[in-house]
């Protein structure tokens, strides 16, 4: 094809070859500056165009054609960052991509509207969750009158009929003594003192390190923690109960704590069934089981008792405690046992030596 000298700029569009051979005639655009356009249009050009000279350099500047070289040239970087804006330009103001546009915006706004009602289910759900906790917590216990965490007080509540009535608690001098015994069995590891404070054990003579090595996972997954210290040179373990939480996802939280509540309520129910000894009573039969216990000595202070130690077996001495705690409601609240200096008679390896503090059942 021929192009006139006074045509500025134009596009060509051919068709393809027919069947017979002969060439199908396509349309043809042609761009011309208003000047030229009368003339264009006489040589027969019927769908002549005009376009003024800074449009005709504006939309050749929007090309794909990029024929720029030396001090003209532009990077790769430069070319990707222009090929993107003119991507971006295209997208938010082309006529040809209305349709896209409003599609992008209707699937924002669909969404928006969706993640808002879950959102708002979810706070639904949760305070339906925290009033059906609170439910079971006001049941079992009316005197309740403000709820603030129901686990964390369901958990109290419990833990005082436990305390009246003589069972088993996770923070106990005999069951933190249980839960040591079972690490340090493999081992063969002996204590040198147990410091008991109400809440946690400390044993000296041992640390971390002398524990098998699934020891701290196995803690942890009944909700215990042993902790390490050295000091003088000598190393220490505390044990004690800490507080578990879920770490999967806030669901996965609210059905393990609707879990526990569930627990504490029905051992609640069977604590609140059993018959509560009386205080007198509980006194004679304690010190009745004390009294059988070789190298042991007992004492009132206040309402409390203080049992002596002297060369005591491990095992009597464990077994005293449980029960103790099970049968007349009496279980320890404080200890500070050593072993005793002749040691290597006892044919279990040691004997204890110190003071127990033990307390009767507590009244809510």
């Amino acid at each position: 094809f021929q192009v006139d000298e006074k045509c500025l700029s134009f596009q060509l569009a051919l068709g393809d070859a027919d069947a017979s051979g002969q060439t199908e005639k396509a349309q043809t655009r042609i761009w011309v500056e208003p000047q030229w356009l009368e003339t264009v249009l006489a040589m027969g050009l019927k769908q002549a165009n005009w376009l003024a000279g800074a449009q005709r350099w504006l939309k050749a500047s929007r090309g794909s054609f990029d024929m720029a070289q030396g001090e003209w040239g532009q990077s790769l970087g430069q070319r990707w960052l222009r090929n993107l804006n003119n991507a971006l330009t295209t997208l938010l103001h082309a006529p040809d991509w209305k349709p896209v546009r409003w599609c992008l915006l209707l699937t924002l706004m669909v969404n928006l509207v969706a993640a808002t009602s879950w959102v708002m289910l979810d706070k639904a759900n949760l305070k339906k969750e925290a009033r059906y906790q609170s439910s079971i917590l006001t049941s079992r216990f009316p005197e309740t009158r403000v709820v603030i965490d129901p686990l964390a007080q369901m958990q109290q509540a419990v833990r005082q009929l436990r305390l009246l009535h003589g069972a088993a608690d996770n923070q106990d001098f005999d069951v933190l003594l249980t839960q040591l015994g079972g690490l340090l069995k493999t081992k063969k590891i002996m204590p040198q003192s147990l410091t008991y404070e109400g809440s946690s054990l400390k044993i000296e003579g041992i640390g971390t390190g002398d524990l098998p090595a699934d020891a701290l996972s196995k803690l942890k997954a009944i909700g215990y923690a042993a902790e390490s210290q050295t000091a003088n040179q000598k190393q220490s373990l505390t044990l004690k109960l800490v507080s578990t939480s879920s770490q999967a996802n806030h669901w996965q939280g609210l059905a393990d704590q609707l879990s526990q509540m569930q627990a504490l309520n029905s051992e609640a129910a069977e604590l609140n069934a059993a018959a509560v000894i009386p205080a007198q009573e509980s006194i004679r039969l304690a010190k009745q089981l004390i009294g059988h216990l070789a190298g042991a000595q007992v004492a009132n202070v206040g309402d409390r008792l203080q049992l002596n130690l002297n060369q005591a077996a491990p095992d009597a001495l464990a077994a005293l405690i449980s029960q103790l705690r099970s049968e007349t409601g009496w279980r320890v609240v404080q200890a500070n046992l050593k072993q005793a200096a002749n040691a290597t008679t006892n044919a279990g390896g040691y004997f204890w030596q110190g003071q127990l503090i033990l307390q009767g059942p507590v009244k809510p």
